[in-house]
């Protein structure tokens, strides 16, 4: 997934700067990344693991301090992707550099807003309910066929959703990213939405 992310940002960075990427120039970009991406995966994995092995063994403040970290953890996290496709840093040296950027681009103590991690959640809210009240009325007329066949397209148009969410959220974190480095605005985004993408804790 990672490599493919880095795919992702790598083209829309490109065309961000004008560029018409196409599918194998984000491959080639991600290749060239290989060690960085598989050194980035073993480090969140690595971090993960150990997260989950102290939550098991805590009472529950100790796992909501766990999950606290895991939070800041996130977002310190946040640009590590595009740093590894723009900059071709290390994992430790993007860890620092997206905890940078985001100090020094929104401030200290922050959280993330996300409106298009909401709006999907009410597209797949959305979803659900119309199939099921056709799966209702499915099972009332005791069409076995029907009511499979509403399962099956449950399982794709929810595939769909977040397949087409992820590949959105590469491409703002692309255009986030650019904003952050130089602070400019890619064409189709607005200033506004990029300034508050991150708020301080209140």
């Amino acid at each position: 997934m990672i490599y493919f992310n880095t795919a992702l940002v790598s083209c829309a960075l490109m065309r961000f700067e004008g560029g018409d990427p196409t599918v194998q120039d984000g491959l080639r970009m991600a290749n060239a990344r290989l060690p960085q991406i598989i050194g980035w995966t073993l480090l969140s994995a690595g971090v993960g693991a150990v997260l989950s092995a102290i939550e098991s063994r805590l009472e529950f403040v100790g796992r909501v301090m766990v999950k606290l970290i895991g939070v800041a953890w996130t977002i310190a996290t946040y640009f590590v992707v595009p740093i590894l496709a723009a900059e071709g840093l290390g994992p430790v040296a993007s860890v620092k550099r997206s905890a940078q950027l985001l100090r020094t681009t929104w401030g200290e103590g922050l959280v993330g807003n996300l409106a298009l991690g909401t709006a999907t959640g009410l597209i797949v809210m959305m979803i659900i309910l119309a199939c099921a009240g056709m799966f209702v009325m499915a099972a009332v007329s005791n069409s076995t066929f029907l009511m499979f066949s509403i399962i099956a397209l449950l399982v794709v148009a929810l595939t769909i959703t977040f397949v087409v969410n992820s590949a959105l959220h590469q491409v703002f974190l692309a255009g986030l990213y650019r904003y952050g480095t130089t602070g400019n605005v890619p064409n189709g985004f607005s200033e506004q939405t990029f300034a508050d993408a991150f708020t301080a804790k209140k």
